[in-house]
């Protein structure tokens, strides 16, 4: 009976060294295909950072993709919110909520929220994204199940899109 006890704690020991805690963020982390993972945080809730653990185990630093502004209007910084991460293919998703600090005398605060969507098909370069804030920050968004393109419907028939490493607007 001891030498059960024994090789559950050794266990417990050895399962409690492989959980997400080798990386550092406080986000979201998804499986990738390779057996890796990916990490998404916001440390001080404008910054959208990145890591990649490899199949071996081997963890990046965190890479800055994108950093929140002033803004488009008079509210002050946008503060990301509601991180996702989607994968398909090669291709990983990463899609947030922008909300202002400071809401201005008369504003609605969701006709001042911006969606933000940051996409790669290349985790070997991890300071190549490319970056949207014109999204929508309420709208579900599509990944092709081979991670070719990106989509989100914004109004009628006009689309938000990820193709080839770019971001563009397209009538369906």
């Amino acid at each position: 009976m001891r030498y059960a006890v024994a090789t559950l704690t050794l266990t417990g020991l050895m399962l409690a060294g492989c959980q997400d805690t080798q990386l550092e963020t406080s986000g979201p982390v998804e499986r990738l295909p390779d057996g890796g993972r990916i990490a998404v945080a916001t440390p001080d809730g404008y910054r959208l950072t990145v890591q990649v653990e490899d199949s071996d185990g081997d963890v990046t630093d965190p890479v800055t993709v994108y950093l929140s502004d002033t803004g488009r209007r008079s509210q002050g910084r946008l503060r990301l919110s509601y991180l996702e991460i989607h994968t398909a293919g090669n291709t990983v998703l990463v899609q947030a909520q922008l909300t202002p600090d400071d809401l201005p005398e008369g504003e609605d605060f969701e006709d001042l929220e911006q969606g933000l969507l940051v996409v790669t098909d290349d985790l070997g370069e991890l300071d190549d994204w490319a970056v949207t804030d014109d999204a929508d920050p309420l709208a579900p968004v599509e990944l092709a199940d081979d991670g070719t393109e990106v989509s989100q419907r914004l109004e009628g028939r006009t689309y938000l899109v990820w193709r080839g490493g770019t971001f563009a607007t397209e009538r369906r």
